[in-house]
């Protein structure tokens, strides 16, 4: 789980920062890029994503075909790309209509429900889900299958939301500094002086 948290969740944000706005710009001219890339697109496909691929009978096989494995993984960290792609400011900037401040908060916060609705049903299910571990060799034989998956669900409880939290600081940060600063601005008069 900490391995799929870190292509899907923490890579994407970290990628997409580095990007220059003409880079931005020519992959947002790609064709079908611009639709998937906008809000509601994104979101649903990272919903999807992470849901579907922790369904059992995909999961278990992803454990059994390198190749599924493979795949599995790009549709994390490409899911996560659009899904970030109307929150950072280089890759918002092409979009049409970018989000404002608010929206990228609202956005970041429903992100959250398909990734906690995962992470619940794992963290509280008393049955495991996944069959693949209760055939392999146990690192810890306290651990049971159970407790693993409890655990899984809770990395991805906790450091799932990691880089939402960060996201929403930041644009909650900036939003604040300026609307201050244009509240400065409008209690100074004609020539900076206080009216």
């Amino acid at each position: 789980m900490g391995q799929h948290v870190l292509l899907g969740v923490v890579s994407p944000p970290l990628f997409l920062l580095g990007l220059s706005p003409r880079m931005a710009a020519a992959i947002r001219s790609v064709p079908l890029a611009g639709w998937l890339v906008a809000p509601v697109p994104a979101q649903v496909v990272a919903a999807l994503v992470m849901i579907v691929w922790h369904l059992p009978p995909l999961y278990d096989a992803t454990l059994t075909h390198l190749p599924l494995h493979i795949f599995e993984h790009f549709t994390f960290i490409g899911a996560g790309l659009l899904f970030w792609w109307p929150v950072i400011g280089v890759t918002s900037a092409t979009e049409p209509r970018p989000l404002n401040e608010g929206f990228k908060l609202l956005y970041l916060l429903i992100g959250t429900i398909p990734q906690d609705a995962v992470a619940l049903v794992l963290q509280f299910s008393r049955v495991e889900f996944y069959d693949f571990y209760n055939h392999t060799q146990r690192l810890f034989a306290g651990i049971t299958p159970v407790i693993d998956q409890s655990i899984a669900g809770a990395v991805l409880m906790v450091v799932g939301k990691s880089s939402s939290v960060i996201a929403a600081i930041a644009i909650f940060l900036r939003w604040a500094r300026r609307e201050l600063g244009q509240d400065s601005v409008l209690e100074l008069g004609e020539g900076g002086q206080p009216s």
